[in-house]
C-alpha cells in the first residue's frame, strides 16, 4: 500500500473481480481523471489502437512531462508523473488492461458515453450522500409527511420522502 502526500485515502490493492478499474484503484484520486485523460489523449484520440502501443504512448508523455518537471523545479509535478509513471510500469498487465477498456470506451457511441457517465456521476451522488448526515429541511419534511422513525443519511431521508410521497411504507 502508498500513501499519497496530502491525500486522505490510502491507496489500497485492486480488485481481481474488475481488470479495467484495477490500474486507476492504485493512482491517487485526485489524479485519477487527469490520469485517464492521459490515455485517451496518448491511445484512441491519437489513433492508436493497440494497448501496447497506447502503453508505451503513455509512458512516452510521463517521461516528458518528468523532464519538464525537472528542468522547471517542478517537484510536485516530478513525484505526481513519477508515482503514475512507476505505477505503469510495475502492473503492466493492468495498463493493458485500462488501455484495451479505452480503446472500447472510444468506439462507444457519444450519447451511449454520455450515458455511462450520467449513471456513474449518479452512483457517486448517492454514495456521497449515504456519507452525510441528514439535512434539518429533509427530517422536518420527513416529519410533516407523518415519519416518526430515524434516518441516518441524507440519502436515506430522500429514500424515505420519497416512498413517503408515493403512499409506499
Amino acid at each position: 500500500m502508498s500513501q499519497f502526500r496530502g491525500e486522505a485515502a490510502t491507496m489500497v490493492a485492486a480488485s481481481p473481480s474488475d481488470p479495467r478499474r484495477a490500474l486507476l484503484q492504485r493512482v491517487a484520486p485526485p489524479q485519477r481523471g487527469p490520469f485517464m485523460n492521459m490515455i485517451l489523449g496518448q491511445g484512441p484520440s491519437a489513433g492508436l489502437t493497440e494497448p501496447a502501443a497506447i502503453v508505451a504512448a503513455a509512458k512516452a508523455e510521463l517521461d516528458r512531462r518528468i523532464a519538464n518537471a525537472r528542468r522547471y523545479g517542478d517537484h510536485d509535478g516530478l513525484r505526481k508523473f513519477s508515482e503514475l509513471y512507476a505505477v505503469i510500469s510495475e502492473n503492466r498487465e493492468e495498463a493493458l488492461a485500462l488501455a484495451a477498456w479505452a480503446v472500447e470506451w472510444e468506439s462507444l457511441p457519444r450519447a451511449e458515453r454520455e450515458k455511462a457517465k450520467a449513471e456513474r456521476a449518479e452512483e457517486g451522488r448517492r454514495a456521497w450522500m449515504d456519507t452525510q448526515p441528514p439535512t434539518e429541511k429533509q427530517i422536518a419534511y420527513l416529519r410533516s409527511l407523518g415519519f416518526e422513525g430515524e434516518v441516518r443519511s441524507r440519502l436515506e431521508a430522500s429514500q424515505r420522502i420519497d416512498e413517503l410521497k408515493r403512499g409506499s411504507p
